[in-house]
Parts: structure tokens; C-alpha cells; sequence
């Protein structure tokens, strides 16, 4: 007998012997090596299974076996291909329980109308883009509170969320006390997300806040400069009869006007003051019966208010 073929294992060892008797020859398998003791000791061999048949069947026998050969490896690829779609379904199985998963949660969450104090609230910061502004006029304040507090969400609470989103498109509105310490962080991501004190939430009664306070921004884009002597270049009044002192302390008093949109100036009035400040900045008072009108011109564009 001559050895064809070493299997490296019982199953292949098997299948080579029917694949042989099939073709009218007689095979024998013996444990290669040390393999009988090890079987008989340990229960299984790491050293194979010889395959052998008699002399006369052996070119017939490997040529058998060749055919053999290339028919596992078609096996195999078939079965590679098997695993890699099984494994494929089973990924794309695995994200839509979770996907589920979290739109399960997400509607499991009660609804929840925000709730923020005006009165804690003495100043507002927003930002977009680049772009930041300082809201410290109270009828501003109340109205940015307003859009925040009129709106209804539900928590996320399967996703973990950064500290600080970072969206080109984020609106970021942080509320302080009397004291600058900050009471609430409020940001506007995509049109239905906000992040509440880091926490997320899904926005389920759209009012629009996030378009709202990025137009209020829009126009508040700058905050009136608090002045003295030093800083007072020039000071010129029309039908004005008070004492450049007076108009500063007068005018002190304003710096937390309203910010107003360009269309709600109004810049006709009979008296004005008009103040040039040492950084090039230019005021203009307009006096319009119980209320004054005030044009903040700068390096870089202007803000229009009312006091």
C-alpha cells in the first residue's frame, strides 16, 4: 500500500474514503505519527489521517483526489459567501433593533413644556457661526425666553450626547443670572433637536424659536458702549441746551435700550445729540416725544435701539 493524502481531520478523512469506494477502489485510513496513542490518551489527534490504497489504484486514486480537491474548494467559497451575506443580514438585523430600540424610547418619553423663570434671567448671550451678541435689554430677554418656554419635547435618553455640539448651523443661547452665572444652556440643533443643559431633546411642537432668535439676533449684533469725558471725542447737539456731562450721564442711562430692526428707526426728530467717541464710534440720539431713537454707528457696520 502507498500513502495518497494526509486528511486533517475524521470528516475529510471519511468523505475521501466514499469519494474512493464510489470509484470502485479500496482505501484505508490510519492515524499519522503519534496520532493512535494521542487519540487513545487525549481523546483526539493533532497529527491527521493517512490515507492509503494499494499500489496498482494509486495514480487513479490521486487523480480521484485532485477532482476531490477542487470540489472543497468550490465548498468553501460557496460558504464564504453564505457567512458574508448571513453576517450582513445579521448587522443590518442588529441596527434596526436599535434604531427601534431608540425610536421606542424616544416615543416612550413623556412630552415636557420647558420651563425657564424670566425673572433669574438678567442677561443672554447668543451665538451662530462666528457670530456672538449680548442681549441685556429686558423686552429682548423676555421674548427670547418666550420662544424657549413655548416649546414641547421629549428626551433622548439612549443617545450620548457631546458637551458642547459644534454644528455650523447651531444656535447657542446661554442664559445668566444678576451675578454672570450661567443659569441655562440652550442649543438649537437642525430644526427638531435642542440640547438642554447638555441634555437632548426631540422638538415636538415647532414654533419656529430657532428662526426667532437668530432674527432677533440679526439686529443685535451690538451693544451700546457705556461712556465718560475720556472717552467723548466730540458732542453736538441740535436744539439741545445742557452741559456735555449732563448729555453723558443722560446717555449712560441708555445703554441697555432696546435693539431695533433698521425699519423701526426713526431718525427725523427735531433734537438730537450726536457723540464721536475716541475709537472712531459715533451716537446719535433721536428725541421722538416719550421715546429716543439711537443709532450706533462703529467700524464695521451699526445697531439700531430705542430707550
Amino acid at each position: 500500500m502507498e500513502k495518497i493524502y494526509n486528511a486533517s481531520d475524521d470528516i475529510t478523512a471519511d468523505e475521501i474514503l466514499e469519494e474512493m469506494k464510489t470509484q470502485g477502489i479500496t482505501a484505508y485510513v490510519i492515524d499519522s505519527g503519534a496520532g493512535q496513542y494521542m487519540k487513545i490518551v487525549q481523546g483526539f489527534s493533532v497529527y491527521g489521517k493517512d490515507i492509503y490504497v494499494e499500489s496498482e489504484d494509486v495514480e487513479k486514486a490521486k487523480e480521484i483526489l485532485k477532482n476531490f480537491k477542487k470540489d472543497e474548494k468550490k465548498k468553501h467559497k460557496s460558504y464564504t459567501k453564505k457567512n458574508i451575506v448571513a453576517a450582513v443580514i445579521l448587522a443590518i438585523s442588529a441596527f434596526m433593533l436599535i434604531v427601534f430600540l431608540i425610536m421606542s424610547n424616544v416615543k416612550a418619553a413623556p412630552e415636557i413644556s420647558i420651563d425657564i423663570s424670566k425673572k433669574q434671567v438678567v442677561s443672554i448671550q447668543l451665538k451662530n457661526y462666528n457670530k456672538t451678541s449680548e442681549i441685556n435689554n429686558r423686552d429682548i430677554i423676555d421674548e427670547i425666553v418666550s420662544n424657549i418656554t413655548g416649546l414641547t419635547v421629549k428626551e433622548n435618553r439612549w443617545i450620548k450626547i457631546p458637551k458642547y455640539p459644534s454644528g455650523k448651523s447651531d444656535v447657542t443661547v446661554s442664559l445668566y443670572d444678576e451675578n454672570k452665572n450661567l443659569v441655562h444652556k440652550v442649543v438649537f440643533s437642525g430644526e427638531d433637536v435642542l440640547y438642554l443643559d447638555d441634555v437632548r431633546y426631540s422638538i415636538i411642537e415647532n414654533t419656529n424659536a430657532k428662526k426667532k432668535i437668530k432674527d432677533i439676533m440679526s439686529y443685535c449684533n451690538k451693544t451700546l458702549p457705556e461712556l465718560n469725558e475720556g472717552k467723548v471725542l466730540t458732542i453736538d447737539g441740535k436744539n439741545v441746551d445742557i452741559k456735555d456731562s449732563e448729555i453723558i450721564t443722560e446717555y449712560n442711562k441708555m445703554v441697555n435700550a432696546k435693539p431695533i430692526t433698521d425699519e423701526e428707526m426713526k431718525s427725523d426728530s427735531e433734537k438730537t445729540i450726536k457723540i464721536t467717541t475716541t475709537f472712531d464710534e459715533v451716537i446719535t440720539l433721536f428725541y421722538e416725544e416719550n421715546d429716543v431713537y439711537i443709532d450706533y454707528e462703529y467700524d464695521g457696520g451699526s445697531a439700531k435701539f430705542i430707550f
